[in-house]
């Protein structure tokens, strides 16, 4: 049996920023790039920095090796969410007393070697993220097979076969970026990080403005076979615009309905709330009146989905039509898993995203428990760029259901 013979642990960089969201809300003043002032949130060095990681490398002793990088999500530390992960903090407790531990350990399965993640130890989430790729990966390995194939066959699930829909993310103020989602054929676009209600204008004017911008590029220059899903990641503004109002909110939602048509349309967070009952139950009463009213949109759920423990009362409470599994926030990729089916047996669809600040490491873990599970939708990482992205998730996708299929 294949044994973990070194542990080996480098801080590396993340693919996008950590942004401190409570500080930004109160309007700092901008540099380019750069926002000024002191940042709010703990664990933030600046209000916009620079995300980094820490490499994870499980070497086994038939000389192959399980890599996973360990990070954290941009609004760190908003919504009941960790701190953003410190790599420099966690590079010597992964090489040391985590590499004491794992070292000698036999390569048996994926599971029993994540169980090793959950014994109350506290692990900052994006340490056991990171960590459960490398697992991941390292098991795959030692049985030459993908990590889409070790899941399946851990968690008694049909064979891999069939692709993920892939959701292109880009931000709505650069409109060549949405070109490129455009003629890249993204399943869903573009996120849009609608971050703000200055961004969606005031009355929502702006954003219905955007969407039948977009909706008309899409029928100009894609033809009549391209009917992506459009996708707006809100961030509560619209319960902002509308004063948590549910019946301002439906009528809102018509007008991007009609802006989008004959697109299909999913928004994300539309209302959020002060904490996370707040915002579970102002997401059920929006979604109890889009249900109850026929209304063709589905309602995403992401802020204060940090748990599979969350995520399995979201489902239960019919507070989405469709969860934002967010693995950095989930820790160990056995979270995730379960988190995917809680939601499964809901009957909610399930959007297995993660963040920008995801690596080329991590996106390809995290696509595998994609198509293994085979989610309802799959966002394209790593970073912000829509051409790298959409490549790079579409080409591991088709290698691994193409390699599956030659078994």
């Amino acid at each position: 049996m294949v044994k973990i013979s070194q542990v080996l642990a480098s801080v590396g960089w993340a693919c996008d920023y950590y942004t401190d969201s409570v500080a930004m809300d109160a309007g700092p003043p901008t540099d380019g790039l750069f926002v000024l002032g002191d940042p709010v949130t703990p664990g933030f060095a600046a209000i916009h920095e620079r995300a980094r990681c820490l490499n994870v490398q499980l070497v086994l002793d038939d000389g192959s090796v399980g890599l996973g990088d360990c990070l954290s999500v941009i609004r760190s530390g908003a919504h009941d969410r960790a701190a953003p992960l410190s790599p420099e903090e966690y590079e010597p407790i992964v090489a040391g007393p985590i590499a004491g531990e794992l070292v000698g350990t036999e390569v048996s399965g994926f599971r029993e070697l994540a169980a090793l993640l959950d014994d109350g130890r506290g692990l900052h989430p994006g340490i056991a993220y990171g960590l459960s790729q490398a697992m991941l990966d390292a098991t795959a390995s030692a049985q030459r097979r993908t990590m889409a194939e070790v899941l399946a066959d851990e968690y008694d699930l049909p064979r891999p076969t069939s692709a993920v829909p892939v959701f292109g993310c880009c931000d709505a103020r650069n409109p060549e970026s949405v070109d490129r989602l455009i003629a890249g054929r993204a399943d869903s676009l573009p996120h849009g990080g609608f971050t703000s209600v200055e961004l969606i204008g005031a009355a929502g004017e702006r954003l219905v403005e955007f969407v039948s911008w977009m909706s008309a590029r899409i029928r100009k220059h894609a033809g009549a076979d391209y009917r992506p899903i459009v996708h707006l990641d809100v961030y509560g503004t619209v319960g902002k615009i509308c004063d948590g109002d549910p019946g301002r909110m439906v009528a809102y939602l018509r007008r991007l309905i009609a802006a989008a048509a004959p697109l299909k349309l999913r928004v994300e967070d539309p209302v959020s709330g002060a904490d996370a009952t707040a915002g579970r139950e102002a997401m059920r009463r929006l979604i109890a009146l889009i249900d109850a009213e026929e209304l063709p949109v589905e309602i995403i759920a992401d802020e204060y989905c940090n748990t599979r423990e969350d995520i399995a009362l979201w489902a239960r409470e019919g507070a989405a039509h469709l969860i934002h599994v967010k693995t950095p926030d989930l820790g160990s990729l056995t979270n995730t898993a379960e988190a995917i089916l809680e939601c499964r047996r809901a009957g909610v669809g399930v959007y297995l995203g993660g963040t920008m600040n995801d690596t080329e490491v991590s996106a390809r873990a995290g696509l595998h428990v994609a198509i293994a599970f085979g989610a309802d939708v799959v966002m394209a990482k790593p970073g912000a760029g829509p051409d790298v992205s959409l490549a790079l998730t579409r080409n591991e996708m088709a290698r691994t259901l193409r390699l599956s299929a030659s078994r």
